[in-house]
């Protein structure tokens, strides 16, 4: 009785308070040695950081979604309840955060492969008086180096704060779906299905997003910056390669957009089997004691058969896209580099440059 009464009652110690702690992750350094010498390990007491508690989450999510209850009825004027302004106003700040180390990031890995990468060949090469010296080798090596740890440490960053940020939206919002439910008098089959199928799939789903978010917004930056570099090393030679990236990106546009709106329409087929899954399982016996197998067997076939159709046509797309968008991509590389080496005038260097960004 002890140990779970004492650990879930009062303030929880944070294991991982400090700056350098959180920093360095040297909360975790103990239980990585205990783990290396093959003991046990308690995840009780290793212990979780105070924010990451679904309660704790719960908490800070139902007061900004209270105030966006409180807009319903308000659509005539314009303000109308939105979940994605609630988690925005509940876990933005941090959300920002990994915002800023993925620019970070961003900006390390072209400044490395752009200025650090050319300098140092310049100077194995020994053809720029400005790299001749021993000193200036060991400056570019020293300044690499630092710009290779500090884009790593904003890589683990923004994806340590990206999975904090995405384990405690899901908390909050299964409390929110779980609370929701329970104050229900009676639930429907759709309604079961869709809670279902909310809990299941589409928090998962906004987990996920909540990793992948921030290489969306920076991909037309860091985008635009290679192609300003690539303009700025091969001059004209680049122009064939950018109408390729020019035709390309509404073509990304378009495919997103499309597939988009086939995994929503197959939303609805996969709510509707649910619900009628939910309609059988309770009430299996009667369903074999009236010999009805036959019929839901034929409904919901009816049903997957429509959700395997838009599967087929979402994969179609998903392939035709990457086609396309491999041959963007290679036509604007050899474009860029010169096909022999030398079209460019850099000896092959902007092509290598090309393939590396």
């Amino acid at each position: 009785m002890g140990e779970q009464d004492v650990a879930g009652s009062g303030p929880q110690h944070d294991p991982t308070a400090g700056f350098f702690n959180k920093f360095a992750f040297g909360w975790m350094y103990k239980h990585v040695g205990a783990a290396r010498k093959g003991l046990e390990l308690n995840a009780e007491k290793m212990g979780m950081t105070p924010d990451n508690h679904a309660d704790v989450a719960y908490d800070k999510f139902s007061g900004h979604w209270a105030a966006e209850m409180k807009l319903r009825g308000q659509e005539a004027d314009g303000k109308k309840p939105s979940l994605v302004r609630a988690l925005r106003k509940a876990f933005g700040a941090s959300y920002m955060m990994a915002g800023l180390c993925k620019m970070g990031w961003s900006t390390f890995v072209i400044t490395g492969a752009f200025y650090f990468v050319r300098s140092l060949l310049s100077y194995v090469n020994q053809n720029s008086p400005i790299y001749e010296s021993k000193l200036a080798g060991w400056c570019l090596m020293a300044g690499f180096t630092i710009d290779a740890w500090l884009l790593g440490l904003c890589l683990q960053r923004m994806g340590y704060i990206c999975m904090q940020v995405g384990i405690r939206v899901r908390a909050s919002l299964v409390q929110a779906v779980t609370h929701k439910a329970f104050r229900l008098n009676t639930i429907r089959g759709d309604q079961a299905a869709a809670i279902v199928n909310f809990v299941a799939s589409d928090i998962q789903k906004i987990y996920d997003g909540a990793q992948e978010f921030h290489y969306l917004w920076t991909a037309p930056l860091e985008a635009a910056a290679i192609l300003a570099l690539l303009g700025y090393l091969t001059g004209d030679s680049m122009l064939p390669g950018l109408g390729a990236i020019l035709i390309v990106l509404p073509l990304q546009y378009f495919f997103g957009y499309a597939i988009i709106k086939i995994k929503l329409k197959n939303a609805g087929f996969v709510a509707h089997r649910s619900c009628i899954m939910q309609e059988v399982l309770p009430a299996i016996k009667l369903v074999k004691y009236y010999a009805w197998e036959q019929f839901f067997e034929r409904e919901i076939n009816k049903v997957r058969a429509q959700e395997l159709k838009l599967a087929y046509w979402n994969a179609d797309d998903n392939v035709l896209w990457e086609v396309i968008r491999k041959v963007g991509l290679e036509a604007q590389v050899q474009h860029a580099g010169g096909l022999d080496g030398h079209v460019d005038g850099t000896g092959g260097k902007a092509g290598r440059w090309g393939r590396r960004s």
